[in-house]
């Protein structure tokens, strides 16, 4: 009799404990869910905040971009009129060197162009590579109109040959990106007329410069696609 009481106390605080237990586990997992609610909640606002600070980001590079292009146009409308000559020996007088330019151009009406200022740059180079120190510094020929300044690019290019033998270009007066850029289309054009034998030319309209081949007068010109990466 005293066995079983015995048993039956036991068996009555056991079943006491595993209320408690199970109680506590109920507890816990209440506590649990909570909490792994909890964790998606913020798992989803963490995402929430990443893409709208990755759009924000975007909005950021792009008005960055944006305000380069625009600082880029203006420095490039500073520039319309500015021309440069390079090859005009150091020891030659500005106003002189590119005097001759124009008697070689055959250019008309000259004596009617008004000049804003015409000196020597800084010996600089946008492409090291390709430096030379004792090439002469450019000169820059800054023009009134751009009706003046541009008769005397376009006979430049049409009659170029008759300054090849004073050695010297002209060339338009572009801001450092752009220049760098024209110089690395000038450097594969070379390549292109050594190795393929295609006729070239780099076009220019606004910030947009452009590498344009042809086989000979009887094939129309072409634009080839070039990036940054293949040059």
């Amino acid at each position: 009799m005293f066995i079983q009481e015995a048993l039956r106390d036991q068996t009555q605080e056991l079943l006491s404990k595993f209320e408690i237990l199970n109680n506590e586990i109920k507890e816990l997992h209440k506590k649990t869910s909570d909490i792994t609610e909890s964790v998606d909640f913020n798992s989803t606002s963490i995402q929430t905040n990443m893409c709208e600070i990755e759009k924000l980001k975007k909005g950021m590079t792009q008005l960055a971009n944006d305000y380069e292009q625009r600082l880029l146009v203006q420095e490039l409308y500073s520039r319309k009129n500015n021309l440069l000559f390079y090859g005009i020996p150091d020891e030659k007088d500005c106003d002189a060197g590119s005097g001759e330019c124009f008697e070689d151009l055959q250019l008309d009406g000259v004596d009617k162009f008004v000049f804003v200022s015409v000196h020597r740059l800084p010996r600089t180079s946008t492409d090291p590579k390709n430096f030379r120190a004792d090439m002469p510094k450019p000169v820059m020929v800054k023009i009134m109109t751009t009706a003046d300044r541009q008769q005397v690019l376009s006979a430049s290019y049409k009659k170029g040959h008759l300054l090849k033998k004073s050695r010297i270009t002209i060339r338009t007066d572009l801001p450092v990106p752009l220049k760098k850029w024209r110089g690395k289309l000038a450097n594969r054009a070379f390549d292109i007329i050594k190795k393929e034998k295609y006729q070239t030319r780099i076009l220019e309209k606004g910030t947009d410069i452009t590498l344009q081949i042809r086989k000979d007068k009887q094939h129309s010109w072409r634009t080839i696609e070039i990036n940054d990466d293949t040059l």
